[in-house]
């Protein structure tokens, strides 16, 4: 029955939680469809990171183990009230609707596609944001406690060891016993000399009585943007959920998940709101951002809460969420703050599509324009760059193309060996289905490339 409660938490109220948590039941364990929730704000080499606690999890019954990739004299440890929520636009999305929309507005040019191109235009302006809420004292020679932080109910301490067992060990003296694999997969940590940050519930602090959210807060220095993956992983015997919120478009190194990783990137551009909601108790881990002063009802579990005095922050933020199978999960994840080309592109898109979408088309109509000259032409030794200057005449539609062809006399003044006979249509036609080709690759292929 207490194993029955327990997961009924998990899959009907939907509380984050973080990694690594264990709950227990029989034994300790990871429990099946947990989500872990966190943010980081990551700034020249120093890393913040916010994990968020079940707050529902009565004392004795709900551990966290979290290794750091730092040495605990570096290493900041707190208890902090409340998770931000996000809202924004997801930037690959806006990117991909744009192009639609630009390869329709070309396709518009051929006169004979616009009843077509009406019936798309309809259906392409529609809503194209998403918005979603997420939620040292020395105590053994091999085991040393560095901080001790004990807030809402919530203990949290720094500990580093010398070997897994000891680990383990100090563990145990909190009630938390590991499966047996636990050691194996701790001891790669302390191989590495990672620190470790051990939480308990230990009371029904005031937080937790109103089923508001109690995260853990970290700092500390690292060359990449990091989260721990691989001790969840290890622990768990079905896949978990991980979501990891990062301040600024960045890029994971989730190659080797596949389809197990995805990476959403949102921004407040392109004339949408893009707002990180947060109590007012999380200002330190937006440091250097500017905050407005914002009242908001944050949604934990089944339903929203009472209002909170907090602030919001407007800033890009990138969204990864990994689901896999354990044995998939041998490393930790890391990031390196470099924005990805491909969403640098989408970005340039959404922030000046009529200057985008009007060179991308003008590219399309002179290589159309170029590609049917070589065609039509190619025994008589066509002047490409001469092709290239009519091609631009197609932004005046196929009419405007198909005038300037005919003003400037091709047959003679474009092509080294002239013509005594025109083949106006033939090369009409040959550019306007280049083009219109080249325009359903813009609008319907290369999206494909911004998923």
């Amino acid at each position: 029955m207490k194993k029955s409660a327990i997961l009924l938490i998990f899959l009907l109220l939907a509380v984050p939680v973080s990694a690594c948590m264990l709950i227990r039941s029989d034994s300790w364990r990871i429990a099946p469809d947990e989500q872990h929730y966190a943010l980081i704000h990551y700034k020249e080499g120093s890393e913040r990171m916010l994990i968020a606690l079940d707050s529902t999890a009565p004392p004795g019954e709900a551990a966290w183990i979290f290794p750091v990739p730092a040495q605990p004299s570096s290493v900041q440890v707190d208890i902090a009230k409340g998770f931000p929520l996000f809202e924004g636009r997801n930037v690959m999305k806006d990117a991909r609707g744009s192009m639609t929309g630009t390869a329709v507005i070309g396709l518009a040019t051929q006169v004979y596609i616009i009843p077509i191109a009406i019936i798309f235009i309809r259906g392409q302006f529609g809503a194209l944001s998403k918005q979603f809420s997420a939620v040292g004292s020395v105590v053994g020679d091999d085991l040393v406690t560095h901080q001790y932080v004990e807030k809402e109910g919530v203990t949290a301490e720094l500990v580093t060891a010398k070997d897994a067992s000891v680990l383990t060990a100090a563990l145990a003296e909190h009630g938390v016993i590991l499966p047996t694999q636990a050691n194996d997969i701790l001891q790669e940590y302390v191989d590495k000399e990672y620190s470790f940050v051990i939480a308990t519930v230990k009371n029904s602090g005031e937080e937790r009585k109103r089923g508001r959210i109690i995260s853990l807060y970290l700092t500390f220095p690292t060359e990449k943007i990091y989260y721990p993956l691989r001790v969840t992983a290890g622990l768990a015997s079905a896949p978990v959920v991980n979501n990891v919120y990062v301040v600024g478009h960045v890029s994971p190194s989730v190659a080797a998940l596949g389809s197990a990783a995805r990476v959403e990137y949102y921004n407040s551009n392109n004339g949408g709101r893009l707002t990180i909601r947060s109590p007012a108790t999380l200002e330190r881990l937006f440091e250097g951002l500017t905050m407005t002063p914002a009242t908001f009802r944050p949604y934990y579990g089944p339903s929203y809460q009472e209002e909170q005095t907090g602030f919001s922050v407007t800033t890009d933020y990138t969204a990864i969420r990994i689901k896999a199978e354990p044995s998939k999960v041998t490393q930790d994840l890391w990031i390196t703050s470099r924005t990805p080309l491909k969403v640098t592109f989408a970005r340039a898109y959404n922030d000046y599509p009529f200057v985008v979408g009007l060179l991308i088309i003008l590219l399309a109509s002179i290589l159309a324009s170029m590609a049917a000259a070589s065609l039509v032409f190619h025994d008589n030794v066509p002047r490409l760059r001469w092709f290239a200057l009519l091609g631009v005449a197609n932004l005046a539609t196929l009419m405007g193309f198909v005038i300037a062809a005919i003003l400037f006399n091709i047959h003679t003044r474009f092509l080294a060996v002239p013509l005594a006979e025109t083949k106006y249509v033939k090369f009409i036609f040959t550019f306007s289905g280049v083009f219109v080709a080249l325009m359903i690759v813009l609008g319907w292929g290369l999206p494909l490339l911004l998923t």
